[in-house]
């Protein structure tokens, strides 16, 4: 097992060990981007995003008896794997709820068993590259975000998702609770990135699918970054804002799910100056090793 993957040594926590054999450990230490950057409208992770906040991650549903229990983080800021193996047993482990970090209260929720995207498969917590990771594999499944209480009208997303749908499939990771409200969408049309608000503009480069970090906003000529690198559009948008929104699906449509995982979402509610988003975005990358 490579030294990354080991939690602890002798009972100690991978991160009070400096070296074993003189060879350096790796740490786990980064920093919750919400400590740093603030003013975030919502946040939702599978880690820890904000120091002060004191909630669980997640609500888990096994499709066993139907219980449910909160889940909260390990002592290293990580979704607490061991909570929902304990939890689920043999059962599969859907997501009730995906808690907001950024101090709003504006959690995500799905009562619909059958629409409640999956956290654990029967064995173990799904991962993506190493993380614990929320799956949407079916045009069904969403997760609705509870409405901000006020529409904003700049907004700036940050999204660690992995597009299994292939092209030509439209794979909504956000999208506004109207129609005219923005969203962000991967593989449409052989592109990799897709925005609307009332107009709709694609990335003008195909991409491969896999995991990826995507950073956008609403503005008139779309901005965007997948991992880490500016992407340009065929089209301008309207500039519309933001009142609500659903994780993982079009609000009215009956296809347009996302057919892969999702890790964490950030919405700020105003565009995040240049220095903030090669920040925010080193901050993600530390975390998930994504680029």
């Amino acid at each position: 097992m490579a030294i990354g993957n080991v939690a602890k040594v002798d009972g100690l926590a991978k991160a009070s060990i400096l070296d074993i054999n003189g060879l350096t450990v790796p740490s786990d230490a980064v920093t919750p981007p919400l400590d740093t950057y603030t003013g975030a409208a919502a946040g939702y992770s599978v880690r820890l995003l904000r120091t002060a906040y004191t909630g669980s991650c997640m609500r888990v549903r096994e499709d066993g008896g139907n219980t449910e229990t909160d889940i909260g983080f390990d002592s290293n800021g990580h979704l607490d794997t061991a909570a929902i193996a304990s939890h689920c047993g043999a059962n599969n482990g859907f997501i009730r709820y995906w808690y907001d970090q950024s101090g709003n209260a504006v959690d995500a929720g799905q009562a619909t068993a059958g629409s409640q995207p999956q956290i654990y498969n029967g064995t173990a917590v799904i991962t993506e590259n190493g993380k614990p990771a929320m799956s949407e594999w079916y045009d069904n499944q969403a997760i609705l975000i509870a409405s901000f209480g006020t529409t904003y009208n700049d907004v700036h997303v940050f999204s660690v998702t992995n597009d299994a749908g292939g092209t030509g499939v439209l794979g909504y990771v956000v999208s506004g609770n109207t129609g005219s409200n923005f969203r962000m969408a991967r593989n449409f049309s052989g592109s990799d990135i897709w925005l609307y608000d009332g107009a709709q503009a694609f990335s003008t480069t195909s991409e491969a699918t896999g995991q990826a970090l995507i950073s956008s906003t609403n503005e008139t000529t779309p901005t965007a970054f997948f991992n880490g690198s500016s992407r340009s559009f065929n089209n301008t948008l309207n500039g519309n804002g933001m009142s609500g929104a659903y994780i993982g699906r079009h609000p009215s449509l009956t296809s347009g799910g996302m057919r892969g995982t999702i890790q964490e979402i950030i919405i700020f509610s105003a565009h995040q100056s240049s220095t903030n988003r090669t920040g925010i975005e080193t901050n993600i990358n530390d975390y998930f090793s994504i680029f």
